[in-house]
């Protein structure tokens, strides 16, 4: 379905989310933090011994990876070099450390 030049695909807006409803989501996500922080800190979950399956392992790195960091819009594979972009203006914290990455990577 294609929508008329400056129409909005969804006119209603979002959804207002009742007050009970958040703060249940919000307490949910405190522990799914202590949870995720756990993990993370178990030894014997990591490596190819570990209880955690490969591919667990990945998710649960790419999940905390994404809420310490941001979701990353492009990335980039160069001679084994991986640059994430994530979201925003450029200006906001790690903004320094991402441009000090950057100037690691070739340019062609």
């Amino acid at each position: 379905m294609r929508f008329k030049k400056g129409q909005s695909g969804n006119p209603r807006g979002r959804p207002v989310m009742s007050p009970e409803v958040r703060e249940a989501l919000r307490a949910g996500g405190e522990v799914a933090v202590r949870r995720m922080s756990d993990l993370l800190d178990d030894d014997a979950a990591w490596g190819p011994a570990g209880w955690l399956s490969p591919m667990e392992q990945i998710k649960l790195l790419a999940v905390a990876h994404e809420r310490a960091f941001g979701r990353a819009v492009a990335v980039s594979l160069d001679q084994q070099v991986v640059v994430a972009v994530p979201r925003g203006d450029g200006r906001g914290e790690g903004s320094d450390q991402l441009r000090q990455l950057a100037a690691l990577v070739p340019k062609h």
